[in-house]
């Protein structure tokens, strides 16, 4: 790697650290922290958004950060010791990363518990799993290039590949 590429991948390092400061009160000491568990050191992060002080995992406060860079988290908020992403009351914010159902609140899923599935504009599950966010909202497969190709569906999960046969796609097969 070159010295020109290693200081631009360290830039954007900090660019995305600086981020921070939109969500967290103690952005400055929760970077430095973070950092130091990088380095290995065994340093707990506490965050504060408004009156509400609370541990966050540094996995977590990593995924935060990019997802509120990323436009899939638009806030953090306190409110009576409560705590808020995107106005979802979240009880543990390590479930925002980790638990697909809380993450699906947080990206505006709603449950409908009358028909029992979960639904988002026109499309419906009837369970919530993290490969549907991954392919309905962070787009994982956006990027796939399959203008008349052939899409194959193993059959290995919930049958996304073909739920998302995308236009252009010649045949879609699913085991």
């Amino acid at each position: 790697m070159n010295i020109l590429s290693y200081v631009n991948r360290i830039l954007e390092k900090v660019k995305l650290g600086l981020v921070s400061h939109y969500i967290f009160d103690n952005w400055l000491s929760l970077l430095v922290k973070y950092t130091l568990t990088k380095l290995g050191f065994n340093v707990k992060l506490m965050a504060r958004v408004k009156n509400c002080i609370f541990e966050v995992k540094p996995e977590t406060f990593a995924a935060l950060v990019s997802g509120f860079k990323d436009g899939f988290i638009k806030s953090i908020e306190c409110s009576n010791g409560k705590i808020f992403v995107n106005k979802i009351e979240i009880v543990n914010v390590d479930d925002v990363v980790y638990d697909a159902v809380t993450s699906a609140k947080v990206l505006g899923w709603k449950y409908d518990s009358v028909n029992k599935y979960w639904i988002k504009g026109n499309i419906r599950f009837r369970h919530m799993y993290r490969p549907i966010l991954e392919a309905f909202d962070y787009g994982h497969y956006e990027s796939l290039d399959v203008v008349g190709r052939v899409v194959v569906d193993a059959g290995a999960y919930i049958g996304v590949g073909h739920i998302l046969r995308p236009e252009g796609c010649e045949k879609g097969y699913c085991s």
